[in-house]
């Protein structure tokens, strides 16, 4: 399990270095990494259109990451 966690904090950072921020249908910004989105506002993240389940402690990084870029 901690295995899994580590490979998708993995991904994201290395995701996390491209950014593009789209409005989703209620106008929210979602960031957009190539197959990686992560709507920030409603805490999902998807990764070629599928949901990934993020625990709370690999969600922060990501809020943090976009509230101080």
């Amino acid at each position: 399990m901690r295995q899994k966690q580590g490979r998708k904090m993995m991904q994201l950072r290395k995701c996390l270095k491209i950014t593009r921020v789209v409005q989703n249908a209620n106008d929210e910004p979602v960031l957009e990494f190539g197959s990686l989105s992560i709507d920030v506002v409603n805490h999902i993240v998807r990764k070629e259109g599928e949901i990934l389940k993020l625990t709370s402690t690999e969600m922060n990084p990501i809020e943090n990451a976009y509230r101080f870029k």
